[in-house]
């Protein structure tokens, strides 16, 4: 009897086992079982006992619509037009086309155009995500959000004590990204360490930021790079760690 064969004939016989009202009429569907697929009696009562986990259909990702083709026109539009938000540029699309198509200066391919006209506010907004300049935000980027949490139950220092300026060993330190203008993609970061008291500065980079690489890299410039050691030291961080 083929695995196949076994399955089919097992789905029968548990219906079968189900239904039975009486331990006696089990047992008849066990020891039919137990001789048929030549198999211990422990092994047909588990396997008539077994439930039957029916495999899903694995749900298809919605296909995107507004694909990163669109940027170059939109970007062309967005320009033309002096660089507006979304809701101001999106009822400005339609006659922005008209016009460069006019003295052709934009060019599209398939239904370009189309998506251009029908796009939301937000989809504008992802679109030119990597395209707007980040010194007219309010904020440069970040690496991480910010935790409610966080922001708490850890106080604001905005000065240091006398005898972190006195005595070497305690250290301030936070992490640079060298992401331009966006945050897309791998990019380089630089961990950076200074001595409050002596100014004394250690930088590491890598690539890709972890914490396995941040603590990593701060224990190998404490014990190998500081000329002097730590006996009593406190670390400041930036959150963004």
């Amino acid at each position: 009897m083929s695995n196949q064969s076994k399955k089919e004939y097992l789905v029968t016989v548990r219906a079968r086992y189900r239904s039975c009202k009486t331990r006696k009429e089990k047992s008849v569907v066990i020891s039919e079982v137990e001789t048929n697929l030549g198999i211990l009696r422990k092994s047909a009562i588990r396997l008539l006992n077994q439930r039957i986990f029916v495999r899903r259909k694995t749900i298809q990702s919605r296909k995107e619509t507004y694909g990163f083709d669109l940027v170059k026109p939109l970007r062309l539009i967005w320009e033309v037009v002096g660089q507006p938000c979304s809701k101001r540029l999106k009822p400005q699309i339609e006659d922005t086309i008209k016009k460069l198509k006019e003295f052709d200066e934009i060019k599209f391919y398939g239904n370009q155009e189309k998506l251009l006209k029908e796009m939301s506010t937000f989809t504008i907004d992802r679109l030119l995500e990597a395209e707007r300049d980040i010194s007219k935000k309010e904020y440069g980027l970040s690496g991480t959000k910010r935790s409610p949490l966080l922001k708490t139950l850890i106080p604001i220092r905005t000065n240091f004590s006398a005898e972190e300026t006195k005595e070497p060993g305690h250290v301030e330190m936070d992490c640079v990204l060298h992401c331009g203008e966006s945050l897309k993609g791998h990019y380089a970061e630089t961990l950076n360490v200074l001595d409050i008291s002596s100014h004394w500065n250690e930088k590491r980079i890598f690539l890709n930021k972890t914490k396995a690489k941040i603590v990593g890299a701060f224990h190998d410039m404490r014990t190998k790079q500081f000329p002097f050691p730590f006996y009593q030291w406190t670390l400041i961080m930036d959150l963004n760690l």
